[in-house]
């Protein structure tokens, strides 16, 4: 994953999504591609820790179990998508 991030090329800009803007990042190595979505956390601004919100979390938590539940090796969401369907 972090040869896709620093190698990689966006093919996809969330920059509207809301907390968070993303990006997905695609790549290919000895022929096989793989995609990674690259999301914004949020700073402390006293102590420097990231986090994401816990409805963040939990969204992206139910995400992740739909795919272990379809039997997924990869799962490709749109979370602003989930975020209209969830609210």
């Amino acid at each position: 994953m972090k040869q896709t991030i620093l190698n990689g090329k966006i093919i996809e800009d969330y920059s509207d999504d809301y907390p968070f803007p993303s990006v997905l990042i695609a790549y290919v190595d000895k022929n096989k591609p793989l995609h990674v979505l690259v999301a914004y956390a949020v700073v402390c601004e006293q102590c420097g820790e990231e986090w994401i919100s816990d409805s963040n979390a939990d969204k992206l938590e139910s995400i992740v179990s739909g795919a272990r539940d379809k039997h997924t090796m990869i799962e490709v969401a749109n979370f602003s998508d989930f975020l209209k369907v969830a609210s």
